[in-house]
């Protein structure tokens, strides 16, 4: 019969204290992503691709309008995302007019 080791109430506490903080990591990641997803879901949200394809230009364009401030955005984590009332903001304000 096979005996399984003893350990000590020291070394139990300490696991319990790492299962725990493994957790409430994983509770965090969680909780941005919901946040995250609840964004999404009450706007439009769109990304530096959708925008570089949408006005045909390339990132660094994008990124020079947004140093500029002409266009307005939102950071979420490390990602850059704008509203569709920025882009319509941006593209009222920047919009040239066309003499016949």
């Amino acid at each position: 019969m096979k005996t399984t080791p003893m350990i000590t109430l020291e070394e139990l506490e300490k696991r319990l204290q790492k299962t725990e903080q493994k957790l409430l990591s994983k509770l965090e990641k969680i909780e941005k992503l919901f946040y995250f997803k609840n964004c999404i879901t009450e706007q439009n949200f769109f990304d530096n691709q959708d925008l570089c394809q949408l006005f045909n230009i390339s990132k660094a364009t994008l990124q020079r309008y947004r140093s500029m401030g002409l266009l307005k955005y939102q950071k979420i984590g490390k990602k850059i995302f704008y509203t569709q009332e920025n882009i319509q903001e941006f593209i009222h304000k920047n919009n040239k007019k066309i003499e016949l």
